[in-house]
């Protein structure tokens, strides 16, 4: 069941789930890694709420708590979720929209994918003191990013960072023969859109 954005008061619920962080992304870029690494070093993002809603959050979310939000190549994560087929692919359009009710398509998807992410780089671009952190998933497995990571979250010594590198499933020439002509279609369709997020620098590193 989805939380509506409307219906709650997003403050209060985090507040009231005690999170001290809160990762966002469109899906398939190792979120859940993030969230498992983070937790394992005393921080607490998993709630009811943040499952439900935040994960793949399809509105901004207005926080006191440090927000990190992870992106991929859109064609490898939207590839990804296809593989994973139902629970992944309908779920995330779902929370992506904040709508139950949405219709589903792998079109619908990408279009989502691309409006969150562009959604939260208007935000950083227009609110540069917020406490949020935009990081490309490559970014999380590179030896640096230990260092980013603990200067973000300001604590010492923390574990489990750089996350441990796992080959992908879905990378572009894993799937380059097996792609087909529907999704090629979509993705020159939605070209723009992509690049846009494949040629954006995270700068991770940069942040306030």
């Amino acid at each position: 069941m989805i939380e509506q954005f409307k219906n709650y008061n997003i403050f209060n619920k985090i507040n009231q789930a005690k999170m001290t962080v809160c990762v966002v992304c469109y899906g398939g870029c190792a979120s859940n890694m993030m969230v498992d690494n983070l937790e394992k070093n005393g921080f607490k993002c998993r709630s009811d709420i943040w499952t439900k809603l935040l994960c793949h959050s399809p509105e901004i979310i207005h926080t006191t708590i440090p927000i990190i939000y992870v992106y991929r190549d859109p064609v490898q994560a939207y590839l990804s979720m296809k593989r994973r087929g139902s629970g992944i692919w309908d779920i995330n359009q779902r929370k992506l929209s904040n709508n139950n009710n949405v219709k589903l398509s792998d079109e619908n998807l990408l279009q989502l994918m691309i409006r969150q992410f562009k959604m939260w780089v208007d935000f950083k671009n227009k609110h540069p003191n917020v406490k949020l952190m935009i990081v490309k998933y490559e970014e999380l497995f590179d030896p640096n990013f230990n260092t980013i990571i603990e200067s973000f979250m300001n604590k010492q010594n923390m574990k489990h960072f750089p996350i441990e590198y796992n080959k992908p499933h879905i990378t572009m020439e894993s799937v380059k023969n097996d792609i087909s002509e529907k999704d090629l279609t979509l993705f020159e369709k939605y070209k723009t859109g992509i690049d846009f997020i494949n040629n954006y620098s995270s700068k991770c590193s940069t942040f306030e």
